[in-house]
């Protein structure tokens, strides 16, 4: 969640896909609320592909529909990274 930390100050406020917590600092409460929600879109995309990853390992499914699962996941992964940059 973005915030003011002081006149004309604002950070933007969110979790990697490890958990860490993550602040930094914008002139614009637009600009902190944009950056923090690419963020979160972004660690949650990764973490899916690591629970879609982890799962292949230790899964009794066919192998074949689970690289399709991965297959999605990575695309997702890398649309969340284009559409940060």
């Amino acid at each position: 969640m973005a915030y003011r930390k002081a006149p004309g100050k604002f950070l933007a406020d969110w979790f990697d896909a490890s958990g860490r917590r993550l602040r930094k600092q914008f002139g614009t409460l637009q600009a902190a609320h944009r950056f923090e929600h690419e963020q979160t879109a972004l660690a949650i995309a990764e973490r899916c592909g690591k629970e879609l990853r982890n799962a292949l390992h230790h899964t009794h499914r066919k192998r074949p529909a689970m690289k399709a699962l991965i297959r999605e996941a990575t695309r997702r992964i890398e649309e969340a990274a284009t559409r940060r940059d």
